[in-house]
């Protein structure tokens, strides 16, 4: 590295640390003081590097026998942040994400690695570096490591030892070493004053409890300057429902994520359609597909066709869906499921000739496509916003039909930040983040502690002013509405047990397990409106498609199952939607590896009491072969949609309440321009 006036650093080979470090400490930025003052300037802290960080400042030293540190669970799922396991191609978060706090995302801020900042991952991130501090690598506390709360037999410890002897020497170099001298003055008169109070309480260790404050600081966590005002954070409750229980309604987005295959969940099976060269849509099915086609033996789950229910001709008196899939098969018969044939992102009407032209939305791409699915608003006229966090805020602000009062509403996702659920700041609600294995309490006290800094944590995370870092503020923000999120979904989910005992254990059981028992505590948290977001990860199958995703319905016909069983056994399937999309629909003609890639058109399904079933929206196309109208894929089977998604939604936001043009433009701003009709609530549900 040169500098400006010709100094060189380092030896001019490839990874050379003193060039790098050289590089990042002349940089003109890293020394303008003027830039730290900056409300805006900085950024947050990456999950990983704060644990790193904390390591290597406090000099962590593995066992003897135990040379190499070893985690007991996923680092990855637990913080959502680990070397070497980046969960796709897209980073472990997008760089245009912007974050539900109203000064950072009122300024325009992108926060990517909020993305990764869920209430789960910030609880599990905590507890973990807080157990770090008081046991050392160990399970104890919700820790990271082994050793069942024994020092002796934890796989590590901090070892830190403090140059100075006074509390005000001591919090300085911490404050140093942990925030780059970051800390606040206030701040730091508060851990002197945590520091003093416990060096006179017996068997207290008062450098610990230092640490964990520091720790536990927006300061550490983001890279700008705090300023508290000295007020306390309140958190608000919901308060109670405004309706009662046979109003309640519940939609449940699920998201399988990666791109199912969808043409082999729906499959034609006795067709009368053909296209121009004569060939009903079963024989095309079976040539094109190729290896992936089901064969005689799998056409066993059959869907009849009623044409009186239909308002496209289908090409196809009889369709099957995938052997695995008997809950599917079962509720279309029972009139609970309906379809919604080659479904998928229009943002207007398209050809052959035209669609890259006119489409907006970068297509085949599992980033922008998911994104998509969830906001609807290609031309971004609601920026930062999805379809469901939009039906919320308007239900929040409008009275409910023929009362005086206004709904109740709440946003829920499983697991991880989904732009779907998310509406304007201050006119919808915060989405609550949830783990699928239930909340954890924060900083839980060991059982020989005599002593608790959750108040001292609190007061740290106090209000800031305008002037403080907007980054400082998010921390701060998103880790006490988690504190406080926690706390309360513990207490009611304790008194929400399943009624029905779950089949299985993997993660798509207990995500639908985890929706089953929100829906149920709808009552005690106050909520007449709920939308839910989950997403069921592992549909990319470029290779082996048929092996891979009969094992994948199978888990997810187990999960579902269950879930319908828990909503009937509450007495709440009437007051249910849940809709199931994917990033896109893949390719019908195979490739070289057995296996199907990323396209656009697909097939999917809605079900619920209330859902108008036996019916199939939309329709699956007459021609599917290279020479179709809808075929853009040279031959490998992509096809165009002609059902958007915005026709979907256009019918299940009236069913939550949504009314008339203005507020259905509000919801979905690119409805009247897709090209495909708009299917309504008396298309979509049987509402008595």
């Amino acid at each position: 590295y040169k500098s400006s006036d010709g100094l060189t650093f380092g030896k001019g080979k490839y990874g050379d640390l003193a060039a790098t470090t050289a590089a990042i400490i002349l940089e003109r930025e890293t020394r303008n003081v003027a830039l730290d003052n900056d409300p805006s300037h900085g950024s947050l802290v990456e999950p990983f590097l704060k644990l790193v960080g904390l390591m290597r400042s406090l000099n962590f030293v593995p066992k003897d026998t135990r040379k190499m540190i070893r985690f007991k669970a996923s680092i990855q799922k637990q913080i959502g942040q680990m070397a070497y396991e980046i969960p796709s191609v897209f980073s472990f978060f997008l760089p245009e994400f912007q974050v539900s706090s109203s000064r950072a995302s009122t300024s325009g801020l992108v926060t990517p690695e909020a993305q990764v900042m869920t209430s789960p991952a910030i609880m599990n991130g905590m507890n973990g570096m807080l157990s770090l501090i008081r046991y050392g690598l160990d399970d104890c506390g919700s820790g990271f490591g082994f050793g069942r709360c024994n020092q002796q037999r934890n796989w590590g410890d901090l070892t830190f030892k403090p140059s100075g002897g006074t509390s005000k020497e001591i919090v300085d170099e911490l404050a140093t070493i942990l925030t780059a001298g970051r800390l606040s003055p206030e701040n730091r008169a508060l851990a002197r004053a945590v520091y003093d109070q416990y060096s006179r309480r017996p068997k207290s260790n008062p450098l610990a409890l230092a640490q964990q404050l520091i720790v536990s600081s927006p300061e550490f966590h983001g890279t700008g300057i705090v300023r508290r005002t000295g007020q306390k954070r309140v958190a608000t409750s919901q308060g109670k429902s405004t309706l009662g229980k046979e109003q309640y309604k519940a939609t449940v987005i699920i998201l399988l994520s990666g791109g199912y295959d969808s043409w082999n969940m729906l499959v034609p099976s006795k067709c009368k359609g053909k296209n121009p060269k004569g060939k009903t849509v079963r024989e095309q099915y079976e040539k094109e597909r190729g290896v992936l086609a089901f064969t005689n033996t799998e056409h066993q789950r059959t869907i009849k066709v009623n044409p009186n229910r239909q308002k496209l001709t289908q090409p196809c008196e009889e369709f099957v869906v995938h052997p695995e899939l008997k809950i599917v098969e079962e509720l279309y018969n029972a009139g609970d499921l309906s379809f919604f044939a080659n479904a998928g992102v229009l943002n207007r009407p398209v050809t052959k000739k035209d669609y890259m032209k006119r489409t907006k939305t970068r297509l085949f791409a599992h980033d922008t496509m998911q994104r998509e699915a969830q906001r609807l608003d290609p031309y971004r006229e609601k920026q930062q916003t999805g379809a469901l966090g939009r039906m919320l805020e308007v239900l929040t602000s409008k009275q409910v039909q023929g009362k005086s009062v206004k709904y109740k509403t709440a946003a829920v996702s499983i697991d991880r930040s989904s732009i779907s659920v998310h509406g304007a700041i201050g006119k919808s609600p915060s989405p609550i983040i949830m783990s699928r294995s239930g909340p954890k309490l924060f900083n839980p006290k060991g059982r020989t502690e005599n002593w608790n800094i959750n108040e001292a944590i609190r007061e740290v995370n106090g209000v800031t002013s305008s002037s403080s870092s907007m980054y400082g503020e998010i921390w701060s923000e998103k880790l006490a509405t988690s504190i406080h999120e926690s706390e309360q979904l513990k207490e009611v989910l304790e008194k929400a047990p399943l009624k029905v005992k779950a089949a299985g254990t993997n993660t798509h059981d207990q995500v639908m397990a985890m929706i089953a028992r929100v829906i149920q505590t709808h009552k005690v948290r106050g909520v007449d409106r709920d939308a839910i977001f989950a997403s069921l990860g592992g549909w990319d199958h470029h290779n082996h498609m048929k092996e891979r995703t009969q094992k994948d319905f199978s888990k997810l016909n187990r999960a579902m199952t269950h879930f319908v069983q828990e909503m009937k056994a509450l007495d709440l399937w009437n007051n249910v939607n849940v809709v199931f999309v994917s990033d896109f629909g893949r390719t019908i003609v195979p490739n070289s590896n057995q296996g199907s890639d990323h396209a656009w058109g697909g097939n999917y399904f809605m079900m619920g009491g209330s859902v108008a079933g036996g019916k199939i929206h939309g329709q699956y196309p007459y021609d599917i072969t290279a020479e179709g109208p809808l075929n853009i894929g040279r031959g490998r089977g992509r096809m165009i949609p002609t059902l958007a998604w915005e026709s979907i939604w256009n019918g299940v936001l009236e069913h939550m309440g949504v009314e008339g043009d203005t507020e259905l433009d509000a919801c979905l701003p690119n409805r009247k321009k897709t090209g495909s009709t708009l299917l309504e609530k008396d298309d979509l549900f049987d509402e008595q």
